[in-house]
This record gives structure tokens, C-alpha cells and sequence, in this order.
């Protein structure tokens, strides 16, 4: 109940009926204490912090803020991230440019805590599983060299058949492990890559802006500082969703990600990540296009294929010029099976790709890079993962693309 009295602050908040967003909030609230659920608790004051903030009742934002901070845990990242952004974009809206920078600070040191994190986290699981492997392999090999010692107590003949078997297999593992590390080594490499270029350099932006904001505090104005901090909002949530897509592909690299398939409402599970996306368009200009029916019902795993609509909307929102038109359509197929499936189309008039690279896209394990309209450089780890989640419900990916006419992907589920 809470849960759903919060999601009627956001709606009533983005649709600017304030008033309407502030009861629901206070309602949420009380439920959520009744709880004693501290979670959704600073989930609902971040609500309401943003709602006072609109209205420019800075008072009542910073009480809220102080809340979620009291409330909040040291490593509770999320949490501390959008408290310590907003805290600073009030001080600023107030004109109390010291505290603006405090808590600049703060929120740049809890991303820098974050990226380190989720970082080391990825490369440790791969050195486990490293180790893992090697350790398997020594295993394998005392076993081969305590086979052959036995067999010399065997006939000649037997011997020489049993050494011809024994060498076959020999090669058979020896070319499996060689291919198994060549396959380890690429990941390795490639997440690195990862690291070292998609997320070393947003950083390091990042870091710039922060530098820039503090050098120019007392020179600019109120409402220059508030547009800063919104694109340097903008700029993190980005950073933030190519974290959790390098996860994701270490996740599935790894065999680690879990699969729990159940019978659920697709069009419900989209609401909430659509209407994120539809702020996503609307700061490029862009109109999101939205047909599907109230329910539709399949059987999967609902965070997986929530991804995979998210990051295909996401793209199409990255790769179509400001004006342009991205369009999410679901719709049952017409078959003779008692089951329905659904058609899940994802199309937009953007900047289109050439025959070869769609093939690359949709059949190779590369990451291709391209620019997005606002020329930066994208790797496609998203379109991997969503490949590796289709497969997992026994669907795949299908697209056409035409340079400078927009692309459309879809799937069947």
C-alpha cells in the first residue's frame, strides 16, 4: 500500500499537481513507518524532499533530507547519492553556495565509492573463477598420471590400446582448457577495456564538472548552478546504468545470474522503468510512442525481461536525432496454441546501421562501438545481455535497420 500510495506522489509530482503529490507522500510515509520499513521510508522522503524542492519550500526539502541522512547507512550508496545531489541543488537554489559544495563533495565521493566497489566486486568473482578452474585442471592431471601407473600392470596389448585412448583424451582436455582460457583471457581484457575507457573517462568528466562547479560558485547565478547540477545528474544516472549493464554481462560471463521464471503481467512490470524513459525522451525531445494491452500475461523471468525492453528503449532513445520518434508496441500473436505469446517491438527513426553491423550485432560475441547523436562513443554490452537473457527464455533477438531511416528490434514471448 505504501508502495502504491508512493507511486501516486511521482505521477502527481511530474504531472505538477503538487499538492495532490504531497497528500499521497505523507500517507505513504505513515505506512511505511508503521512498517518500519526504512527503506522505502527514505524512498518516500526522496519523493517528498523533490516535491518541496519544486515548490521552492527549501525548509521542508532539507528537513527530509536530514531524515533519509539519519536514517541512511554508511554504505548505503543509493540512498546517499540522490540525498546528497538534491541537498546540494537546494543550498544552491537558496544561494548558500558553501553548503552546495559540501554536499557536491559528498555525492562525488559516494559515486567514486560506488564505481570502486562494483569494480573490485566484478574482478574478484573473475579471479575466483580463475582460480577455480586452475585448481580443477590440476585435479585432472594428477588423475590422468595415477590412471597411467596403474595400467602398466595390463597386457601389452591392452596398454597400448588404453595409451592411444589416453592420448586422445589428453588432447581433448588440453584443447578444451586452452579454449576455456582463451575465452577467460578475452572476458578478462575486455572487461578491463570496459573499465578503462567507458568508465575511467565519465569519471573523469565527472570529476571536471565538480571542479568547475566549485571554481565558478560565487560567479554564476542560481539558476546556471541548477542546470549544472541536472546535467551532472544526467551524466551519473548514465554512468550508473553502464555499471549495472557491466554486471549484468559479468554476471552472465560467470554463469551467476539467477533465472526464476513465473507467470506475470508484463505490461505492469514496464510501467514504472516507462515512465523513466519517457523522461529519458523528453529531455532529448524525443516522443515515446506506447501500445499495449492492460494485460499481458507471459511466463519469464520479469527483471530480465524488463532489461531487455529498457536497454532496446534506451538505445533507440541514444541512436534517434532530437524531434524524432521511438515507439514500443506488444502484441499477441495469432497462432494455434493454447498460450499466447506476444510480440514485444521496439522501433525508432534514428540514425539507422549498415546490413554488417546489424549482423555483427545480432549474431557475434563482439561489443561494436558507435556514436550516439550526441557523439559519444557506446559499446553495444546492452545488446549482448539482451541476447543472453532471450535465450534464457528460449527466444532471440531479431532487427532490421536502415542507415539514416531508423532501426526496429522485437522479440517473441
Amino acid at each position: 500500500m505504501a508502495y502504491s500510495l508512493g507511486c501516486f506522489t511521482i505521477y502527481y509530482t511530474k504531472t505538477n499537481h503538487h499538492k495532490q503529490a504531497i497528500h499521497y507522500g505523507k500517507q505513504a510515509l505513515q505506512l511505511a513507518e508503521q512498517a518500519g520499513h526504512q527503506r522505502l521510508m527514505n524512498d518516500v522522503e526522496d519523493d517528498l524532499m523533490q516535491v518541496y524542492f519544486v515548490i521552492n519550500d527549501y525548509k521542508t526539502a532539507l528537513y527530509h533530507a536530514d531524515r533519509i541522512l539519519e536514517r541512511a547507512a554508511e554504505n548505503d550508496w543509493s540512498a546517499l547519492k540522490r540525498v546528497y545531489l538534491q541537498a546540494a541543488l537546494i543550498y544552491a537554489a537558496m544561494g548558500n553556495t558553501d553548503k552546495a559544495s559540501v554536499f557536491a563533495n559528498k555525492y562525488q565521493e559516494v559515486m567514486g565509492k560506488i564505481s570502486d566497489e562494483n569494480m573490485q566486486s566484478a574482478l574478484e568473482e573473475m579471479q575466483v573463477k580463475y582460480d577455480v578452474q586452475q585448481k580443477e585442471w590440476e585435479m585432472e592431471r594428477q588423475q590422468t598420471t595415477i590412471q597411467k601407473q596403474r595400467t602398466k600392470f595390463v597386457i601389452t596389448l591392452i596398454i597400448f590400446g588404453f595409451l592411444v585412448s589416453m592420448l586422445i583424451i589428453i588432447v581433448a582436455q588440453r584443447t578444451r582448457r586452452n579454449r576455456i582460457l582463451t575465452e577467460t583471457n578475452a572476458i578478462k581484457d575486455r572487461f578491463l577495456s570496459i573499465i578503462s575507457h567507458d568508465l575511467k573517462n565519465p569519471a573523469i568528466s565527472q570529476r571536471d564538472a565538480i571542479q568547475a562547479l566549485l571554481d565558478n560558485t560565487g560567479e554564476w547565478n542560481v539558476e546556471a548552478l541548477r542546470e549544472y547540477y541536472m546535467r551532472l545528474l544526467t551524466s551519473a544516472d548514465s554512468q550508473v546504468d553502464l555499471l549495472f549493464n557491466i554486471l549484468n554481462w559479468a554476471y552472465v560471463q560467470t554463469r551467476r545470474m539467477p533465472y526464476f521464471p513465473r507467470l506475470f503481467n508484463l505490461a505492469a512490470s514496464l510501467r514504472t522503468d516507462l515512465s523513466v524513459l519517457k523522461n529519458m525522451a523528453n529531455m532529448k525531445n524525443i516522443r515515446l510512442n506506447i501500445s499495449l494491452p492492460e494485460q499481458v500475461l507471459v511466463t519469464g523471468d520479469s527483471d530480465m525481461l524488463n532489461t531487455v525492453v529498457r536497454n532496446l528503449i534506451t538505445n533507440a532513445v541514444k541512436f534517434t536525432h532530437s524531434g524524432g520518434e521511438v515507439s514500443l508496441t506488444i502484441a499477441p500473436e495469432e497462432t494455434d496454441s493454447e498460450t499466447t505469446k506476444y510480440t514485444v517491438s521496439i522501433a525508432d527513426t534514428g540514425v539507422g546501421m549498415s546490413s554488417e553491423r546489424l549482423q555483427i550485432l545480432l549474431h557475434t560475441h563482439s561489443m561494436p562501438s558507435r556514436k550516439e547523436t550526441s557523439g559519444k562513443q557506446r559499446i553495444g554490452l546492452g545488446m549482448v545481455i539482451c541476447r543472453e537473457f532471450l535465450t534464457k527464455h528460449g527466444s532471440h533477438l531479431q532487427a532490421e535497420s536502415e542507415e539514416g531511416k531508423g532501426s526496429r528490434f522485437w522479440f517473441t514471448v
